[in-house]
């Protein structure tokens, strides 16, 4: 089981059937978020909720409306909350897992749909991979990428676990709902951190690797050799354009602390003078 941290929680090691209100007060980001969410749940504020294969989707009205997911796991399960709200356990997610846990037959009920088998890519998004992760960390995960040791553990519609360097075990997670980038990813290698509502987070050069593996199995068109290309030139420009900044700032500072010195010869000759530059100093 991936191991989580403090201000992020990684797929929960329980199954959604056997969820209690102390798993939802542990997964609430604090105990005060949770009785909003129980408020929230009091006063019937799920308008929609469909039941999946997989996954659970709902409809929260707050502020404005608000999707929630609940992906179903092999080992339990994540959530997610399209809301702004930075920290990981909102009020809107605390609302639909009350919901579950108080009608539990749904989850098991014939109500349940199946998922379209055009949904079942994970459709990794390249450009926001190259808009959103530093080119040095995706030179990294090309390099893992192009050894080969990267071997798919098991594929589900959700969730695909991975191996990279016969040493780190790497999770995939989907979701719909989070349409920027709909890939949630959790390594034993510890380094990826949770760090915005959207879950934008920093991915690790394993994650990395792991989704260009998967992109280029759903891809095969894709050539690697000429994304290397496109990103090392990407990351040239980049530092290009940082040192031509830096130059420009230093000349305009140079520019104001300068101070110059001059000397000057004047001589008198009956009606005339002349001035002669002696020294100069800067």
């Amino acid at each position: 089981m991936i191991k989580f941290k403090k201000i992020f929680i990684f797929p929960c090691p329980m199954e959604l059937t056997e969820i209690t209100e102390n798993d939802i007060q542990r997964i609430a980001d604090s105990y005060r978020i949770f009785g909003r969410g129980k408020r929230y749940f009091n006063s019937s504020r799920i308008s929609s909720i469909e039941y999946f294969q997989n996954r659970v989707q709902a409809v929260v009205q707050g502020t404005t409306n608000y999707n929630v997911e609940i992906v179903i796991l092999e080992d339990g399960f994540d959530y997610f909350c399209d809301c702004p709200y930075s920290g990981p356990g909102c009020k809107h997610v605390v609302c639909v897992l009350l919901h579950i846990l108080n009608n539990p037959e749904n989850i098991k009920s014939e109500k349940i749909q199946s998922v379209p088998e055009n949904q079942d890519k994970f459709n990794i998004n390249l450009n926001y991979l190259k808009n959103n992760i530093s080119y040095e960390d995706l030179l990294e995960a090309i390099n893992i990428f192009k050894s080969g040791n990267i071997q798919i553990q098991s594929a589900a519609s959700n969730e695909m676990k991975l191996k990279v360097d016969d040493k780190f075990d790497v999770s995939l997670i989907k979701h719909r709902f989070n349409h920027n980038n709909p890939i949630k990813s959790a390594c034993t290698c510890s380094t990826n951190y949770f760090y915005s509502p959207s879950f934008s987070y920093r991915q690790c050069r394993h994650t990395l690797a792991s989704m260009l593996a998967v992109y280029s199995q759903e891809n095969k068109d894709f050539i690697i050799d000429e994304f290397e290309q496109e990103i090392k030139k990407s990351l040239q420009h980049k530092k290009f354009n940082e040192f031509t900044k830096i130059m420009e700032q230093n000349y305009k500072t140079d520019q104001k602390q300068k101070k110059y010195y001059f000397l000057f010869e004047i001589n008198k000759e009956n009606d005339s003078f002349s001035i002669a530059l002696k020294n100069q100093d800067y």
